[in-house]
């Protein structure tokens, strides 16, 4: 009798606060948007962003028969809408596409490789920053998701949503609690409770929910950044992140689904060349993956563990 070894989520959501909302996806399902405010940008009035980012994680062995790796690339545009001071509208569409290259993975359906992609994932999501006073803020945020492979499309819509309310004591430190639903391919949705902070210890330490913000990030976490300078921030940080896919009509499972789930532990480094324009590399490792294949219904075919291992990633946003 096999004996499965139990998932890492997190029983609730860790979340950021910040200064305005922004939309980035960190939720504990991967089709539920966080509202996670980011740091105001200079630009006046309505502001823009393009930003684009690369990953590999290396191969890791299966825990029962054959081994992975995986890459990942994306982009995302968007705008930011202030209303007056304290309310702030944020729109963005962000792409994303994932490599698998499975062998031997024999677990999953019986086959050498059970998907391997282009695995794409089109999210459009919009986020609602309202500050009612110096201590109480609001965030609402939803968000529509198509993640299927190759070019099947059909039933591969997903989305969810995100409600928080935020105490900010000082100008130093914040709490953050609320609650985030997302909808699953053929299966039940998720409900989860958010708690979150915000702790600037000095000008040069803090401790966040959001880490560095990268846009590879697709699940709740907490690091510690450290910003000698205006031009640097470093963050070393854990979060959990998860995704699925719709699958195309051929293979083991057709019109299946795909579930990728783990846990990364990552330093970054972010360089902030000018006001406009940052780069962010990132070099970690996967302490927790697992793997996990259903059939067209939502019901498990199987699933496999991988070993820990490196991962490297690089991204490039510019804001005017």
């Amino acid at each position: 009798m096999s004996i499965r070894r139990a998932s890492p989520c997190p029983v609730f959501v860790l979340l950021a606060v910040g200064s305005i909302a922004t939309a980035q996806d960190a939720a504990t399902p991967s089709d539920t948007p966080a509202a996670i405010p980011a740091e105001k940008s200079d630009a006046p009035d309505v502001s823009f962003r393009l930003g684009g980012f690369g990953t590999y994680h290396l191969k890791a062995d299966l825990d029962k028969n054959g081994d992975v790796s995986l890459s990942r690339a994306g982009g995302e545009v968007g705008v930011n809408i202030p209303f007056g001071k304290s309310v702030f509208l944020d729109v963005a569409f962000r792409e994303e596409m994932s490599w698998y290259n499975f062998s031997n993975a024999i677990d999953l359906g019986g086959t050498d490789s059970p998907w391997d992609g282009p695995m794409y994932d089109h999210r459009l999501i919009s986020s609602l920053f309202v500050r009612h006073n110096e201590n109480w803020s609001y965030t609402l945020a939803g968000n529509v998701a198509w993640s299927h492979e190759d070019s099947s499309a059909s039933d591969s819509m997903s989305g969810g949503g995100v409600g928080i309310v935020t105490y900010s004591f000082n100008e130093n430190f914040a709490l953050s609690a609320g609650v985030a639903a997302s909808a699953r391919l053929e299966r039940s949705a998720r409900v989860s409770p958010i708690l979150s902070i915000d702790w600037k210890i000095n000008d040069q330490w803090r401790v966040s929910g959001r880490g560095v913000g990268r846009l590879a990030n697709r699940g709740p976490g907490l690091a510690l950044l450290y910003s000698p300078s205006e031009t640097w921030t470093f963050g070393v940080g854990a979060s959990y992140e998860t995704r699925e896919w719709r699958l195309d009509d051929e293979g083991v499972a057709p019109d299946g689904i795909a579930e990728d789930a783990r846990v990364p532990i990552e330093f970054s480094a972010v360089w902030k060349a000018s006001k406009r324009f940052s780069l962010t590399g990132t070099i970690g490792v996967d302490a927790w993956a697992e793997y996990t294949l259903y059939d067209k219904n939502g019901e498990r075919i199987g699933d496999v563990q991988a070993d820990p291992t490196p991962f490297v990633g690089l991204e490039a946003k510019l804001v005017f």
